[in-house]
């Protein structure tokens, strides 16, 4: 049987019951919205820095600090000593863009190698393979944004 039964399987409420069905339901949704809407306003608002999150260790001395994450946004500073390299990888969903605070970072995107220097970035769109190397002599310290988040996008790369 089809049809757009009420929650029993019954026929829809009609009349008044309606409308206070209908009624009930914009509560709820108003209310998650409001839900919602202030979650990602505690996360929009709350003043957070390397100092004051997790850091998360990677590779090989590497350090990542998860600053901001929320369902449509990941901000994270990461800080890469000299020599060393993430695996090539690449994210199903999510476009990144890598902004350097200090150093020099050596992006390989699609098998071409991009210097980028200290207050400039670079973006590596959604399925392309990518890796981020230091490849000088001092430490490189950058933020990766990326919309969605990368949790549970990426893809490792031979």
């Amino acid at each position: 049987m089809t049809g757009t039964g009420g929650a029993d399987g019954g026929a829809p409420p009609t009349g008044p019951d309606a409308r206070i069905s209908e009624a009930r339901t914009a509560e709820a949704r108003t209310s998650e919205a409001r839900t919602s809407e202030a979650r990602t306003s505690e996360a929009r608002t709350a003043v957070v820095s390397a100092d004051t999150v997790p850091q998360r260790e990677w590779g090989d001395g590497c350090a990542a600090w998860p600053l901001a994450d929320t369902p449509a946004l990941l901000v994270v500073e990461e800080r890469m000593p000299p020599g060393t390299a993430e695996v090539p990888h690449r994210h199903v969903r999510a476009t990144q863009t890598f902004y350097v605070l200090a150093g020099t970072l050596t992006m390989q995107i699609a098998g071409v190698a991009y210097t980028v220097s200290a207050r400039q970035c670079i973006t590596v769109p959604a399925g392309v393979a990518h890796q981020a190397r230091n490849d000088t002599d001092g430490p490189v310290e950058f933020l990766v944004i990326a919309s969605p988040p990368t949790t549970g996008d990426r893809v490792d790369l031979p």
